[in-house]
Order: C-alpha cells, then sequence, then structure tokens
C-alpha cells in the first residue's frame, strides 16, 4: 500500500515537471520567433492554470489518501469494539487459610465480556509427572465446578470453589 502510493505520488509529479518543462518550451519557442510574445496577461493565465491542474492532481491525491486512512480507522475501530466485549478467564489454585489439606480453586473473568458455556480440559505438558497429574485430574474431576463448567461468568465475576487433597 505504502509502495503504491508512493510510486503514484512520483508519476503526479513526474507529469507537473513535464507539464512545467512543456511551458517553458513553449515559452521560449514563441519568444524566438519575435512575432508572437506572451503579454503579462497571457503568462499569469498559463501560470494559474498550471497551479490549478497542480492542485487538482493533488486534490484527487489527497481525498485517496484520505479515504485510505478512514478505512484503516474503521477496521482499528472495529478491532477495538471486539476487544472490549471479549471475556478473558482464568483459573488458579491457592491455598485456605483453613487448613493445609484444602485448596481454593478460583475461575475469574478478567475481560469486559459475559463469557458463556465455560467447559474445562486438563492436559499434561509434562510427562515426567504424570502419576501427579493424573491424581490431580482425578481430584478436578469430583468438583462439579470443572467438571460441568459454568454457564455464564460476567465481566469481573469470580467463582470459588475448595478441593480436599
Amino acid at each position: 500500500m505504502k509502495n503504491k502510493s508512493g510510486f503514484i505520488f512520483s508519476i503526479i509529479m513526474a507529469l507537473i515537471v513535464l507539464l512545467i518543462f512543456f511551458l517553458i518550451g513553449l515559452s521560449i519557442g514563441i519568444g524566438s520567433q519575435g512575432g508572437l510574445t506572451f503579454s503579462n496577461d497571457t503568462l499569469s493565465a498559463w501560470v494559474s492554470a498550471l497551479a490549478t491542474v497542480c492542485i487538482a492532481i493533488l486534490t484527487i491525491f489527497l481525498a485517496k489518501e484520505t479515504w485510505s486512512l478512514r478505512q484503516v480507522q474503521l477496521q482499528q475501530i472495529e478491532q477495538i469494539r471486539k476487544d472490549s466485549i471479549k471475556p478473558s478467564v482464568g483459573i488458579f489454585l491457592q491455598d485456605t487459610p483453613v487448613s493445609s489439606n484444602f485448596l481454593d480453586i478460583h475461575i475469574i473473568n478478567n475481560g469486559s465480556g459475559v463469557a458463556h458455556n465455560i467447559k474445562f480440559t486438563f492436559t499434561n505438558k509434562n510427562p515426567n509427572s504424570s502419576e501427579v497429574f493424573d491424581h490431580l485430574k482425578q481430584q478436578f474431576s469430583e468438583l462439579s465446578i470443572l467438571t460441568n463448567g459454568i454457564s455464564s461468568l460476567g465481566a469481573g465475576e469470580r467463582r470459588i470453589s475448595y478441593l480436599a487433597l
């Protein structure tokens, strides 16, 4: 996109330079014949015409660039809108002050949107700890909140359950 805009701008500038050289050549050519010369009014009319053409071309170029920037802005606004209603659910374990045989399981929605139909799956990322993983997975499967999931969790809402070890 940036290269295309630069290419178009280069072509426009080249056309303007060619037009200026054409007018200079025209004035020198007519002036060398001696019989026909530009008056001050004619010369100012040519300069005004050239300036008007240049301004028109640059206005078209500016309108195109403004339109492109507006499209990018609309895409960014749409992405911001989507991000503003996106949920972000987190789960963590915390020691409970009641006993060392209990863990509190916190499920919290840190996002701005409502999370629906939350389901949990557990995967073992460390093959060396399969015994510990199997034991914890069996313990977690006893909790209804983790087995059945949560139907809805609002923005900033938190659910807490405990796990007996």
